[in-house]
């Protein structure tokens, strides 16, 4: 089976700006030929998010994250959004 464990929470800076970090750690990350999650392998995540609304029903997301596998290339994501709402 495979196991994970997360944790998130927002922190509202001002009415109009909230940072949100956040951060998952895995376990038991392989399996076998037969679908069964097996080994020792394991991972984490961890990131931030940063909302702020530019004007009314109009908003942008910057998220930025960090991952690192066992026997995996440590990698960096991220994104850029703009939201409107009707």
């Amino acid at each position: 089976m495979k196991r994970a464990v997360a944790a998130e929470y927002a922190v509202k800076v001002t009415d109009r700006f909230k940072i949100t970090p956040g951060a998952q750690y895995f376990w038991t990350l392989d399996q076998n030929r037969f679908g069964d999650f097996t080994g020792n392998r394991d991972g984490w995540k961890a990131g931030l998010t940063f909302d702020y609304q530019l004007a009314t029903n109009l908003s942008t997301k910057v998220a930025v994250n960090y991952q690192d596998f066992d026997n995996q290339q440590e990698q960096w994501t991220g994104f850029v959004r703009l939201q409107r709402a009707f």
